[in-house]
């Protein structure tokens, strides 16, 4: 594996217990949305990937639907690899999102959830080329996290860079998150080469335990 300076949310992030974490993660009609966005449905042979997967819950959730393809977690923490359920039909590779490991146009489907806020800025657009790069030509991705506003984003980016620094993440050698708007995640998005087929929302709520 090739290591990148500034790995983000290295110690914490390998101790960070999701089962705990808000409801959000465990939301099936979240999951819903998106394994009907991945356009996944009733197909088989399909190489899919759980970029960024922690514990893999996304990915999980979406194999136990389409059981008949191939599923990847990719992830730069062998610890939260080591807690996804074993599977025979699924792989974990212990790797970097803005240097992934698979040959040009080899995924079907790429999901993110909750996991591309956590780039700096600089590194969402290195982490999304690549993601661009591994798809096929007509190859889907589905993003589904956290968009700020114009009057809300200087806020909710200092909340989240507090919670990741609470969990260990050091700042000054990782830089910070980043929540884009959704007119930032529309241009990042044609920057890295993809062309936007849709948006959705979905509403998920947090409290001071989370």
């Amino acid at each position: 594996m090739t290591e990148i300076k500034g790995q983000g949310l290295r110690s914490g992030y390998d101790q960070r217990n999701f089962d705990s974490g808000p409801k959000t993660y465990t939301d099936q009609d979240f999951v819903k949305k998106i394994f009907t966005a991945s356009g996944i449905g009733n197909q088989t042979g399909l190489l899919v990937a759980d970029i960024m997967s922690g514990p893999g819950k996304l990915g999980k959730s979406i194999e136990r639907t389409a059981p008949d393809n191939k599923f990847v977690y990719l992830d730069l923490s062998q610890e939260q690899l080591g807690r996804i359920p074993p599977n025979n039909n699924d792989d974990r590779i212990r790797a970097d999102a803005r240097k992934i490991p698979f040959a040009t146009g080899s995924l079907d489907v790429a999901l993110a959830r909750y996991s591309i806020k956590d780039l700096t800025v600089e590194d969402q657009l290195r982490a999304l080329s690549e993601i661009n790069r591994t798809l096929k030509n007509g190859g889907t991705l589905v993003i589904a996290d956290m968009v700020a506003t114009d009057d809300t984003k200087a806020w909710l980016n200092a909340q989240h860079s507090m919670k990741q620094e609470f969990n260990g993440r050091d700042i000054t050698k990782e830089g910070t998150c980043h929540i884009p708007t959704l007119k930032e995640w529309e241009e990042i998005l044609v920057q890295a080469g993809f062309k936007i087929d849709s948006i959705d929302s979905h509403m998920s709520f947090v409290n001071t335990s989370d």
